[in-house]
């Protein structure tokens, strides 16, 4: 053979060192071959005899040094149940605790019902907040620190949904600001909004009106924004000063949209009537002295304010 042979094709090369393991000669100890066609007889040789002792018909053999593909997605399978299984760990503590809490809370109505005379059936939230007044006084300003006897679902923080799906993937598309369901309601409604109005200028381009403003703008007098504590609780999730203060001045700047009104029902909402510190009717009456001279008691005045506080 030619030396030329194994210098310049591959193929011949692999073909020579398949010959020489079949009449079993060592090629890497003939010295007629240079160093790089010695170790390229080597590395054949030891695939050679590899594949015959590993067919390629058994599935479950492969490679050295191969990547498995089932195996990186076993192990990402493997993370996103255990972050699965862990959600419904504490989901199903949840539900167990409030199963509990709700059995308490029917076992003392009962009693409670039972020491005031009243018929179970119909013993509603009010009259237990009032049999709790009665029975145990509190002279607390703080409401919160008074004793209660609510439903669980009341107090409770409420469960969120899983944030992820089975494949581990966000199902919220607004996941990336880490409060998705605040920012939701902080634009949608204004989007919408500007698409109606887009709509309408097509149409009043087309068709004259003679439609106002103040039948299509909402009209806020009368009523107040919701305090931060109950927009918390609204779209349970915690909110900061800041975001409250924004998500009310895009309110208003909702409110302030010339079609809002078509958006009434969401807005109101937000909005809780309003409620002055002192009422007309509970402003006490001037007094006179035996001179005929008018004069006021500050300390009923002073009694309005508290209980108004208070309450």
């Amino acid at each position: 053979m030619n030396k030329n042979i194994f210098m310049t094709d591959k193929m011949n090369c692999f073909k020579v060192a398949k010959f020489l393991s079949t009449l079993k000669l060592n090629a890497v100890s003939a010295n007629r071959l240079s160093t790089s066609s010695q170790l390229y007889f080597m590395l054949n040789q030891t695939k050679l005899d590899y594949n015959e002792k590993s067919p390629q018909n058994s599935p479950g053999i492969k490679l050295p040094f191969s990547e498995s593909k089932e195996a990186v997605q076993n192990t990402k399978a493997e993370n996103i149940s255990r972050a699965m299984s862990y959600y419904l760990e504490k989901l199903a503590e949840r539900e167990s605790l409030i199963k509990f809490k709700t059995e308490e809370f029917e076992i003392g109505k009962r009693h409670l019902a039972k020491m005031m005379g009243e018929n179970l059936d119909s013993f509603t939230q009010d009259d237990i907040n009032r049999a709790i007044e009665y029975l145990l006084p509190s002279g607390l300003f703080e409401k919160k620190a008074r004793p209660f006897l609510k439903n669980p679902e009341d107090y409770y923080p409420k469960s969120k949904m899983a944030a992820f799906g089975r494949d581990g993937r966000p199902i919220h598309h607004l996941f990336f600001t880490g409060n998705p369901e605040f920012y939701q309601e902080l634009t949608q409604k204004y989007l919408d909004l500007n698409k109606l109005e887009d709509a309408m200028s097509l149409i009043k381009s087309k068709i004259r009106t003679n439609q106002s403003e103040s039948d299509t703008k909402i009209n806020l007098t009368g009523s107040v924004w919701i305090s931060r504590n109950e927009l918390c609780k609204k779209l349970n999730t915690k909110i900061d000063e800041f975001s409250y203060t924004k998500f009310i001045i895009l309110l208003e700047k909702l409110a302030q949209h010339p079609l809002s009104k078509k958006e009434q029902v969401y807005i109101n909402q937000f909005l809780t009537p309003f409620e002055p510190i002192i009422k007309l009717n509970e402003i006490p009456s001037v007094l006179k002295d035996d001179k005929g001279r008018q004069y006021q008691e500050v300390e009923d005045y002073l009694n309005i304010i508290s209980d108004n506080f208070s309450n």
